[in-house]
C-alpha cells in the first residue's frame, strides 16, 4: 500500500486498465487537495507577516493601517508632483545597460505616545559601484557650526551707524527638499507596489529622489540659484552661506534648514520668497518683541532669546541620557580629581557585544555635546 494524502491506493485490487485509470484519478485528486491546503496555509502565514511593520528609526512596532496610510500619502504626493514618469523596463536597459535602482520604504513614527504620526519616505538605493572612485559631483557642503553662532551674535550686537532696526533670527525648513531640483540625467527606479504600475514598467525620474547620491548637491545648487536671483551673494569658503548687502540680511543653510538674521521687514520679504520657491515650515522667529518666539530647537541645540541676549546650549536630553547610563541624577555630588593618575598598565580590555555598543553610543553623545560644551571639549 502507498498512502498519499488521506486516501490509500491498493495496487493488488487492480484487475483491468479501467481500474488503474480510476485509482490514478483518485490519487491525483487527493494530491491536488493536499497541495492546495498547504498553499493556503502558507498564504495565511505570509499575510500575517505582512500585517507587521516596524519603525526604521526607533525600532518599535507600527500599526499596519498607519503605515498603509502614510505610504499612500507619500505616493499621492509624488504623483501630484510628477516626480517620475512610467516607462517600459526595456527603455531602462537600453539607455543605462543595467536594471533600475531598487527602492525601499523608511517608515517612522514622529508622533507622541498615544498619538502616532507615521511618516513614510520612499528612498532609492543608489550605492557606490565596486570600482568607483570618489566623485566631486556628489559633494554637498555643510556649514561650520560656528557660523550659526555668528548669526546669533550678530542678532544681539549693538551697532553704530547704518541700520538701527530691531534684528531677529528666523528659522525655516524646506519640506521634501531633495524632491525640488529637476533630474537632468537618465535615472530609472523600480516602482513600489503602492504606485500601482503595470508589470514591465519602471519609473524615470523627472525630479531627484531621496537616496540618489547626486540629489544633495543638486538641491544645494537649486536653492543657491534661487538665493542669488534675488540679490544674495554666495560664500566663497563655505558655499552654503549667503549675504544680501543691500538689506544686511545673512543666511546659513544646513541641509534643508535655513537660518536668517536681519530686520523684521527683510525677514518677512525672504520668507515670502521661500514660500514661492518651496514648501516650507516656519520653525520660529526669535526676537526681543512681545510677539516674537523666545525658544527654538535647531540641529539638536536649544536657542533661547533672553532680556540680556541669547542663550545657546546642547539639548539637555543628551546630558540626561549620559547621566542615567552611569547611574547619576541631579542630586549626585560632582566628581573630583585630586590630580593623580592611576596606573593603567595591564588595565586595557577590549569591550565586546552590548557593552562595546553602549560605550560607542555614550562616546558619540559626548563628542556631540563637546561642540557646545567647552568643559568637556578637551
Amino acid at each position: 500500500e502507498n498512502g498519499i494524502g488521506d486516501g490509500k491506493v491498493d495496487w493488488a485490487d487492480i484487475d483491468t486498465a479501467q481500474d488503474l485509470l480510476e485509482k490514478v484519478e483518485v490519487w491525483i485528486s487527493e494530491v491536488k487537495v493536499s497541495l492546495e491546503t498547504e498553499i493556503m496555509e502558507e498564504e495565511r502565514q505570509v499575510e500575517g507577516w505582512c500585517e507587521q511593520a516596524w519603525d526604521d528609526v526607533h525600532g518599535k512596532e507600527l500599526r499596519m493601517e498607519d503605515v498603509r496610510a502614510g505610504r499612500a500619502e507619500e505616493i499621492s504626493y509624488m504623483k501630484s508632483r510628477n516626480i517620475w514618469k512610467e516607462v517600459d523596463l526595456e527603455e531602462c536597459y537600453q539607455v543605462t545597460g543595467r536594471a533600475p535602482l531598487s527602492v525601499k520604504w523608511v517608515d517612522t513614527d514622529k508622533g507622541v505616545e498615544g498619538s502616532p504620526l507615521v511618516r513614510c519616505r520612499l528612498v532609492a538605493r543608489d550605492f557606490k559601484g565596486k570600482d568607483e572612485k570618489d566623485r566631486e559631483d556628489l559633494f554637498a557642503a555643510t556649514p561650520p557650526l560656528e557660523l550659526k553662532r555668528v548669526l546669533m551674535s550678530k542678532a544681539v550686537t549693538r551697532r553704530r551707524g547704518g541700520r538701527q532696526g530691531v534684528r531677529k533670527l528666523m528659522f525655516i525648513d524646506a519640506r521634501k527638499a531633495h524632491l525640488n531640483p529637476e533630474c537632468l540625467k537618465d535615472v530609472y527606479i523600480e516602482l513600489p507596489a503602492e504606485a500601482g504600475a503595470e508589470e514591465g514598467k519602471c519609473g524615470k525620474l523627472i525630479y531627484w529622489l531621496y537616496g540618489c547620491r547626486e540629489a544633495a548637491q543638486a538641491w544645494e545648487e537649486h536653492y543657491s540659484e534661487k538665493m542669488e536671483s534675488v540679490g544674495f551673494s554666495r560664500g566663497l569658503h563655505s558655499p552654503v552661506v549667503f549675504y544680501h548687502e543691500a538689506k544686511d540680511l545673512s543666511c546659513v543653510v544646513h541641509g534643508d534648514d535655513f537660518t536668517f538674521e536681519g530686520e523684521a521687514e527683510d525677514l518677512g520679504w525672504i520668507a515670502e520668497k521661500m514660500k514661492e520657491w518651496f514648501e516650507v515650515k516656519m520653525r520660529g522667529i526669535l526676537g526681543p518683541e512681545d510677539g516674537d518666539d523666545k525658544e527654538v530647537t535647531i540641529l539638536g541645540r536649544v536657542v533661547e532669546w533672553k532680556e540680556w541676549g541669547i542663550k545657546y546650549q546642547a539639548d539637555p536630553r543628551h546630558r540626561k541620557l549620559i547621566m542615567e547610563y552611569f547611574g547619576f541624577d541631579e542630586t549626585t555630588r560632582a566628581l573630583q580629581n585630586n590630580g593623580g593618575k592611576e596606573d593603567e598598565d595591564g588595565d586595557e580590555e577590549e569591550l565586546q557585544g552590548e557593552e562595546a555598543k553602549n560605550y560607542r553610543g555614550v562616546a558619540a553623545r559626548l563628542n556631540y555635546m563637546a561642540q557646545d560644551s567647552p568643559g568637556i571639549m578637551f
